[in-house]
């Protein structure tokens, strides 16, 4: 497998962006999907892509790397810390000047827990200022900081055999979880970082696999397509089954016994794809100017949904219209490029200069 960037996984990155952007359109504004409604609903399941594709692709960056080189483990982890820190910094921020959803003291004593990115540590911070946000970060933060012991323990599997065993383990432990949380009532996995950073290794274990083997079919593009259809069929049957309280956010893990396995193999098969047509969409300037934005067209979710609700209450505008989802898009995709060339590119620049990282 060639390892530099797997375009039609960049493509599954961002139709991910798009759907969980749908879902924040559903649930802040009340936007409806049609036929899609139910399926949208649960688009929030999509935060497993982002793991597990995080996982897959810094596997093909960093295989057999030599981690007990310090220099290098320290290059690592200041490349990962710089491709997403500043940005959060930033827009930490100015969410606390823009929206002030906390008073001085409320401020100072949440600000060192969100400045280490620990915020996910505590379940119930997920509802405070920014963090339903950006608790991402900091589970990712926490599979950056364990990747190299992942990379280690995955470089010790010598079988496909072996992997496949530990990829079901995950897969047994990931679909249990949430039948665990609602009978016993425990806090939310949803924004969980020992949760997500499973779902982070097994894109890892994937990787591996992936990397010692030829193509599976002889068109993984057309067979990631159908399993995606089928995904979206399956959840949007099951979707008004679900056990899990609505106000609880485990909801959106509930059906990861589904999930996981759906978006594992699509995951493992756009990896080998090499078709000419899905190349030349990944390649247009419109999907190649989306996905150098992608991170920033996250953060500014947390902007754009609060300001199109004032808009639409001085305008007498329905939040459920399509007007407003619609304005909601288009002013998110304005500011993800503002943070992208204001903020997110020259800080990339000048810390590389100055930790002279390549």
């Amino acid at each position: 497998m060639n390892k530099r960037r797997i375009w039609p996984l960049e493509l599954l990155r961002i139709c991910s962006i798009l759907i969980v952007f749908a879902f924040h359109a559903m649930t802040h504004l009340g936007t409806s999907f049609s036929i899609f409604s139910q399926y949208i609903a649960n688009g929030a399941t999509y935060m497993v892509v982002f793991f597990m594709l995080s996982g897959f692709v810094i596997f093909l960056g960093h295989e057999n790397s030599d981690w007990s080189n310090s220099k290098l483990l320290a290059y690592f982890y200041l490349r990962r810390l710089i491709s997403i820190y500043p940005l959060y910094l930033f827009l930490h921020f100015t969410y606390e000047i823009v929206f002030r959803p906390l008073s001085v003291k409320e401020n100072l004593l949440i600000l060192p827990v969100e400045l280490l990115g620990l915020q996910s540590f505590f379940s119930s911070l997920f509802s405070v200022s920014h963090n339903g946000g950006t608790w991402f970060v900091s589970c990712l933060l926490f599979c950056y900081f364990l990747f190299p012991l992942f990379e280690l323990i995955v470089r010790g599997l010598r079988s496909k055999r072996s992997c496949l065993i530990l990829c079901l383990l995950l897969y047994i432990i990931l679909a249990i979880a949430p039948v665990v949380n609602y009978v016993f009532k425990t806090n939310s996995l949803y924004e969980n970082p020992f949760f997500r950073s499973l779902e982070f290794l097994l894109g890892v274990l994937l990787a591996k696999i992936a990397t010692t083997e030829r193509p599976p079919v002889k068109w993984p593009a057309f067979l990631a397509l159908v399993l995606f259809i089928l995904h979206i069929v399956i959840l949007s049957w099951l979707s008004p089954h679900g056990y899990i309280s609505p106000v609880d956010n485990s909801r959106y893990i509930q059906f990861d016994i589904i999930n996981i396995p759906f978006f594992a193999l699509i995951i493992y098969f756009l990896s080998f794809s090499h078709s000419s047509h899905l190349i030349r969409i990944c390649q247009l300037p419109a999907v190649r100017y989306f996905s150098s934005i992608g991170l920033c067209f996250w953060f500014a979710q947390m902007f754009c949904f609060k300001i199109v609700q004032n808009l639409c209450a001085l305008s007498g505008i329905p939040t459920t219209s399509g007007i407003a989802a619609a304005g909601a898009f288009v002013l998110c995709f304005c500011l993800a490029s503002l943070f992208h060339f204001l903020v997110e590119k020259p800080a990339k620049k000048i810390l590389f200069r100055i930790f002279h990282l390549v």
